[in-house]
C-alpha cells in the first residue's frame, strides 16, 4: 500500500537550546506531511545505535504516540500560522526548516 507519509520520517536527535535559552534533545521533522484526510495518530519509536565489534546493531528504546490531530483537504487549507519562537529558535541554530513570518 501507498505511504501515507511525505517527507523524511526519520531524525537523528539534535542537541538544541529552546527559545528560552534551555538546552534539550529534539527530533526534527520539519519537512513531513500526511496524505490522507481525517483523524491521524502518529507513532514515533526511538533506537539506538550500539557499535558492536566490527559492526553495529539497532536497539529498540522506547515508543510514544501523539495526540490524534485532524488533517484537512488542501481546499479546506485555512493556511499556515506563523512559526513558533521555537522553530525560529533552532533555525538561527542551524536547523534546516521552512518559517513563516506571518499567518497566511
Amino acid at each position: 500500500s501507498p505511504s501515507l507519509i511525505a517527507g523524511s520520517a526519520t531524525s537523528s536527535l539534535h542537541p538544541l537550546k529552546d527559545h528560552k535559552n534551555q538546552k534539550g534533545g529534539y527530533f526534527i521533522f520539519a519537512d513531513l506531511s500526511i496524505k490522507r484526510v481525517g483523524l491521524v495518530q502518529l507513532e514515533f519509536c526511538l533506537y539506538q545505535l550500539k557499535p558492536l565489534g566490527m559492526s553495529s546493531c539497532v536497539e529498540f528504546l522506547t515508543r510514544v504516540t501523539c495526540r490524534p490531530f485532524r488533517v484537512v483537504a488542501q481546499k479546506d487549507f485555512a493556511g499556515m500560522a506563523e512559526s513558533t519562537f521555537l522553530s525560529r529558535s533552532f533555525q538561527e541554530q542551524g536547523v534546516r526548516m521552512r518559517l513563516r513570518k506571518e499567518a497566511r
